[in-house]
């Protein structure tokens, strides 16, 4: 049956009308989804922000915790305790290194040997040499025989100035320091042994780091194949025949070899680690940082076999330790700076380091040369 105009249009009129309205329809159905998504996403946001705080919570109270922790242990240890004076390589609080008070019964000597010997043990933490609470490095306190060590039971990053411990040559505590802690023998033993039998020598360090024990237990001693070997200079071996230092009587043998060639500073001591010399503080962490870094490069060259590794005329070897035994002394031609002794310049670089570290910095003058940090954090 034909069907008119009119009725075709009335059947698409109808048919629009119809669309109209799904449209419609459709429109109000997503809005009113959209809309319970956006309550969905509230909710949720609610929930993410409540779940935040908790965690911030959390983290407060556990800080809170740490501090009365560190307090109820410093209570009955009198120990140092980590303020937020800024933060460490490893990301913990930092412990002051410089912790004398300004009324102390130290002389001023004193309490610079004190500062350096604490910032020596910081030093020692953030390279990762040190043995947790073992191994010892040890000054003597200028115009006395005197010395401080490490008290046995602090790690090294919680060594500060007024924790170190002041001792005789034969090992008797005359100021114990901060702490209830005593000391390692087997250490005092060794250092003490030093010191006395070089006068000279005013600073000890002793490390069991991996690379350096591993040369110590090779039969060709340090190798020369690096900068760093060169200009540490001539080496002193020592034989592992005593083991741990226990009696005075170890003392012997140790006592010829250092007295044999004083300018031997670096000590390898045989299927042990090593000791490095300093008549300043200064000397004594410039030789471990080289010594370190020389036993380092052997043992991965090692790989090559020793027939495999090349080493210099003695010409060059000999050139390289004067030079480098002179100290960072051709920085600049101005005859009003004083000359630097060996391992000072560096040193400037490292306090500014640890200064750097925290929020207050302590002060160090890099136009006014040989000047050290006064506090250390």
């Amino acid at each position: 049956m034909a069907i008119t105009l009119e009725a075709l249009k009335q059947i698409l009129k109808e048919q629009h009308e119809q669309s109209q309205v799904e449209i419609k329809q459709l429109y109000t159905k997503f809005d009113a989804e959209l809309e319970e998504a956006k309550k969905e996403r509230r909710k949720l946001e609610a929930e993410l922000k409540k779940s935040n705080d908790m965690i911030t919570s959390l983290i407060d109270q556990f800080h809170g915790q740490q501090l009365q922790v560190n307090e109820s242990i410093k209570k009955i240890l009198n120990l140092p305790v980590a303020r937020p004076v800024g933060v460490g390589q490893k990301s913990r609080p930092l412990i002051p290194i410089y912790d004398i008070p300004a009324d102390s019964k130290y002389s001023p000597e004193e309490i610079d040997t004190r500062k350096k010997l604490a910032c020596l043990f910081r030093l020692v933490d953030d390279y990762e040499w040190s043995s947790t609470i073992y191994n010892h490095i040890t000054m003597k306190i200028p115009g006395t025989e005197y010395i401080l060590i490490n008290p046995f039971g602090l790690m090294y990053h919680e060594i500060t100035a007024s924790s170190l411990v002041k001792i005789t040559l034969d090992g008797t505590i005359v100021d114990r320091g901060s702490t209830q802690f005593g000391i390692n023998r087997a250490g005092y033993i060794i250092h003490t042994a030093i010191h006395e039998a070089r006068p000279d020598i005013h600073c000890t360090i002793h490390v069991h780091h991996f690379a350096v024990a591993g040369v110590s237990a090779m039969k060709c001693g340090i190798l020369p194949i690096n900068q760093e070997a060169m200009v540490a200079g001539p080496v002193a071996y020592l034989d592992y025949n005593v083991g741990i230092f226990e009696q005075e009587s170890d003392k012997e043998e140790l006592i010829r070899i250092v007295q044999e060639d004083k300018k031997k500073k670096v000590l390898m001591l045989h299927n042990h680690g090593a000791i490095t010399l300093g008549e300043t503080a200064e000397e004594a962490w410039r030789l471990l940082y080289v010594i370190v870094k020389a036993c380092e490069t052997q043992v991965k060259s090692m790989a090559a076999g020793e027939n495999g590794i090349l080493i210099p005329e003695k010409r060059a070897l000999d050139l390289a330790y004067e030079t480098g035994s002179q100290g960072a002394n051709n920085m600049d031609n101005n005859a009003s700076v004083k000359a630097y002794k060996y391992g000072e310049f560096e040193w400037e670089a490292w306090m500014r380091d640890l200064d750097s570290r925290v929020r207050k910095p302590s002060g160090w003058d890099g136009n006014n040369p040989k000047r050290l940090s006064k506090k250390f954090f």
